[in-house]
């Protein structure tokens, strides 16, 4: 009766072994089936700058949606392209290049 005992716990374990693996599996396979976007830059385009306009101001109609973090990066990207200072001095007639972002889907 003892060991009668030990081989029906024994299976119910390896029945418990067999299910948790067959969900990690799953779980795996439906991970990697998962697609997730990625921005990169499609293009740049030339934008001109008007009385009023600043950086930040040129970036938010260019990225919208966008989160502080997002945007923040996004104006320092336009400073590094266009060799503006830190302080983002940009004048009225002069035009800027501005990077345009895509979104893909990748698997």
């Amino acid at each position: 009766m003892n060991r009668r005992r030990k081989m029906s716990i024994l299976h119910c374990l390896l029945v418990v072994f067999i299910i948790l693996g067959c969900f990690a599996v799953f779980q795996n396979i439906n991970a990697k089936t998962t697609t997730t976007s990625k921005m990169i830059v499609s293009r740049y385009e030339s934008v001109l700058v008007y009385e009023g306009d600043s950086v930040w101001s040129i970036a938010k109609d260019h990225l919208k949606n966008a989160d502080e973090e997002q945007l923040t990066s996004y104006v320092e990207e336009i400073k590094e392209i266009n060799n503006i200072s830190q302080e983002g001095m940009i004048y009225a007639g002069r035009y800027l290049i501005l990077p345009i972002y895509e979104k893909i889907e990748a698997i």
